[in-house]
């Protein structure tokens, strides 16, 4: 599958690892974060019902990085397809131009011209601006976390700050390298290591690396559910009640239907103009409030019924020894 990725995002040296060695580190982990979230946003919808020769994913990918896509029946290969979208011509009383013009990154394929006779638009959102950057923020916020527990972790791990003359600058250096290279034990030769012109520095750094942990993953979760994903967001060490735990619930859903009601609509002019039998769905499969609403209703209790087990008769924790 030939990604669609825009050149401005595919030409940049951050991503396209051109960046010094400096901000390589960085730049690695804010890619693995940013490779997630764009996999879990083309993977959320399942298609069903589209024709053989149309990869969902692709379809998905047009969507996440332009907005929009456009459905179609290719004459020239005599199949349907997904292109890329430009819109032109007079706009209609929606304000949307009546010219579609539709490409493909394959260098053979010719720009076709289509109207909304031949054609569907297939939008992401109903404000027409594409998630990746939304992906991007979360992802440097991820990144950002991701460095300050890490330095943390090193400023536990070799707490100290050398001073010494220029002649030990070398002597120094070496040190902190084995330092950093997992060295257990440090050797010199006898005289190396001036004791009264070499000194060290405490630096008293606090354990902040839980609180960012936890951070990191509120933000995860915000993220998940920017998505559509239900996660919890809460800092609660302690278990969360069942008011709690549903109470972004109603968040989720409108970020879910956002882009799965777009979906829908499109779903169904492709079904009315080309007589195919395409639908949509989020791809969740897990018995929760959004996704199984009957198990949560007011006479089901907490949720689905529990297996049979050993009964708790005191009011505590089970004992299965």
């Amino acid at each position: 599958m030939i990604p669609v990725i825009p050149a401005a995002i595919r030409n940049n040296p951050f991503y396209a690892g051109g960046c010094d060695a400096k901000c390589e580190p960085e730049r690695r982990i804010k890619l693995y974060y940013l490779y997630r979230l764009l996999n879990l946003a083309v993977s959320r919808f399942k298609w069903e019902g589209l024709p053989d020769e149309i990869q969902p994913y692709y379809l998905e990918q047009i969507l996440l990085w332009n907005g929009a896509a456009l459905f179609v029946y290719d004459k020239n290969v005599q199949m349907y397809a997904v292109k890329q979208l430009s819109l032109g011509g007079m706009p209609d009383i929606y304000g949307v131009p009546d010219i579609r013009l539709g490409y493909t990154p394959s260098a053979e394929t010719q720009i076709e011209e289509y109207n909304k006779l031949e054609s569907v638009v297939v939008w992401d959102k109903p404000i027409l601006y594409p998630n990746y950057d939304a992906l991007d923020i979360f992802a440097d916020r991820l990144t950002k976390c991701h460095l300050t527990s890490d330095l943390n972790l090193v400023a536990h791990r070799t707490p100290l700050a050398i001073t010494g003359t220029e002649q030990q600058r070398l002597t120094m250096s070496n040190v902190i390298d084995k330092l950093f290279s997992w060295v257990p034990v440090l050797k010199f030769k006898q005289g190396a290591w001036d004791g009264d012109q070499v000194k060290t520095l405490d630096l008293k750094a606090p354990l902040i690396f839980p609180e960012t942990e936890r951070v990191r993953q509120m933000i995860w979760a915000e993220a998940l559910n920017f998505l559509g994903f239900e996660a919890y967001a809460q800092a609660k060490e302690e278990r969360l009640t069942k008011q709690e735990g549903g109470g972004n619930m109603g968040g989720i859903e409108g970020e879910r239907n956002v882009s799965l009601g777009l979906r829908e609509r499109a779903a169904e002019q492709i079904n009315n103009l080309f007589g195919l039998n395409v639908s949509v769905k989020f791809r969740s499969e897990l018995p929760t409030q959004l996704n199984a609403p009957d198990y949560y209703a007011p006479d089901k209790g907490d949720g689905p019924e529990k297996p049979d087990g050993p009964e708790d008769t005191d009011g505590g924790e089970i004992d299965n020894e």
